[in-house]
């Protein structure tokens, strides 16, 4: 990310754990029921602003040129859990060498901190340094306190655990976030090949039993199939 600094989490002593994420990256490509995966979800909004980079090119070009990317761990096919943000998502194969941090609640990361400044160190400092996205509005201190304090671990996002301990963490919150790294060829973990390419396995729709599908959802989900024509739409209600 343009920075080195030392953290525990990219040496040797990690290597357990990251090999743990090695059976959710083998579970996504092959889609096994039951499994944890993990999705990048995608919005539906109105405006050309907000558009998602995702509708404007195929997602495995789009996630290749992104430093960072924030996703969540997901229980595929459990009827009781919802750990992710929106409906619609990316089911992602992501090789363990390219996880750089897991939260059992959303941390708001700065996916794009520096761009806009043209700051290349810009988002190695947010992470390194836990500096999460700003918020409007009254509840905006707080909510940026909350996250500084409660969060994250020594006040940064260089914090890894494994999917099974992320997914008892996560449960009656609203969502889990995980920061995997987009760019392949990146060294980072000792003991670890550089990061690898991520590959889209599934657009993902989630429903809740006994309502109606939101046409707005429908919507993206062809937009997304129009763009990745191979990849197969997975479906999960849950109550």
């Amino acid at each position: 990310m343009g920075k080195k600094i030392d953290s525990k989490i990219f040496d040797s002593s990690n290597k357990k754990t990251l090999m743990k994420w090695g059976d959710v990256y083998n579970c996504t490509k092959s889609l096994i029921p039951q499994a944890l995966m993990l999705i990048h979800t995608v919005r539906h909004v109105h405006t050309q602003a907000n558009r998602s980079p995702l509708l404007n090119q195929d997602a495995e070009s789009a996630f290749n040129s992104w430093d960072v990317i924030s996703t969540s761990l997901i229980e595929y096919r459990s009827k009781y859990i919802r750990s992710q943000w929106a409906n619609v998502g990316l089911l992602l194969a992501v090789p363990p060498q390219n996880i750089i941090g897991t939260f059992s609640e959303d941390v708001s990361f700065q996916n794009h901190a520096g761009i806009k400044e043209n700051n290349s160190f810009a988002l190695a400092e947010s992470y390194f340094n836990g500096t999460p996205k700003l918020f409007e509005g009254k509840k905006a201190k707080e909510r940026f306190n909350y996250i500084r304090e409660h969060l994250l671990p020594n006040k940064s996002y260089a914090h890894i655990t494994t999917p099974e301990n992320l997914m008892i963490n996560s449960k009656h919150k609203r969502y889990n976030e995980v920061l995997v790294v987009g760019k392949s060829n990146v060294n980072i973990h000792a003991g670890f090949p550089p990061t690898g390419h991520i590959t889209v396995c599934g657009i993902y729709h989630l429903t809740t039993f006994g309502n109606k599908t939101d046409p707005d959802d429908e919507k993206l989900i062809g937009q997304l199939k129009v763009l990745n024509p191979n990849v197969p739409v997975i479906r999960q209600e849950v109550y």
